[in-house]
């Protein structure tokens, strides 16, 4: 079962997602995996804390998108992780259209570090990977 202190951790690494407060990253282990959702990537995955931080920097400051806002999030526990859905708002730069749309970031965690951070679009993909052993 998954402990208050992991929702805790979850938490707060959404709202240092929010904050876009790389300086946080102790949250993640040092050799934390991350995979972003596979439509919007070039590559699998990133590896460790500045790898993640890297990628999420690109995201968030492209040139593509004037704002990216991380907004409401709700929590579920299912075994060892917590799945986190987010409601995200882009707003591109050169046209000023909004898109609105919904991700779900599984967190697997190592006692109270979280190790492997994934995004999906769909929710039962989201599920079948929080619970598959890690």
């Amino acid at each position: 079962m998954v402990s208050s202190r992991k929702l805790a951790l979850a938490e707060q690494f959404i709202e240092l997602t929010r904050a876009r407060d790389w300086s946080r990253l102790e949250l993640l282990s040092d050799d934390v995996v991350y995979r972003p959702i596979e439509q919007i990537t070039e590559t699998g995955q990133y590896v460790g804390r500045e790898g993640f931080r890297s990628y999420m920097e690109g995201f968030t400051e492209s040139g593509w998108a004037s704002s990216v806002d991380v907004g409401a999030a709700t929590f579920l526990q299912v075994g060892d992780a917590v799945i986190v859905r987010i409601e995200l708002a882009v707003r591109g730069r050169a046209s000023g259209m909004q898109l609105a749309g919904r991700v779900f970031e599984v967190l697997h965690f190592d006692r109270e570090t979280i190790v492997r951070v994934e995004d999906f679009l769909d929710r039962e993909d989201a599920l079948r990977a929080a619970e598959r052993p890690r």
